[in-house]
């Protein structure tokens, strides 16, 4: 056999050997050998399958169940604060971003689970059905 032949044969036997290996190897098996791939875990309260944050600084895309939810959950907030809430508060009690509340807000306004008194800062959210402080 020709040296040529030998070596392509060797060549081709090791790449072979090669794939089998990465094949057999997890995510994070290659991105420890490699150095250079880092695989990220997802975010804490966040499904496996949330788009991350955007370098941009602009916030994922959420999806309407994403919405739902977050409405349901200031709509809860509002129940056992008959007294109402601003926006602040509520942002504060739920942990989020203040450029996540503008929209499941108007969603519960929207469907009139929440209803508001005031305007601008001065603004207080109520759930439906909960009782209105005077003033």
């Amino acid at each position: 056999m020709s040296l040529q032949k030998t070596l392509e044969a060797l060549s081709t036997d090791f790449v072979r050997q090669v794939i089998a290996a990465l094949r057999q190897a997890s995510l994070e098996e290659i991105a420890q050998a490699t150095g250079r791939v880092r695989i990220a875990a997802p975010a804490k309260g966040r499904s496996a399958g949330a788009a991350p944050k955007a370098k941009s600084g602009r916030l994922p895309r959420r999806s309407l169940a994403d919405i739902d939810q977050a409405m349901n959950d200031i709509v809860e907030l509002l129940r056992a604060h008959p007294e109402g809430l601003r926006a602040e508060e509520i942002r504060k009690s739920l942990s989020l971003d203040p450029r996540e509340l503008p929209r499941p807000i108007q969603e519960g306004l929207d469907q009139k689970r929440i209803s508001k008194k005031g305007e601008k800062r001065a603004t207080t959210y109520f759930a439906s059905g909960a009782a209105k402080k005077k003033g």
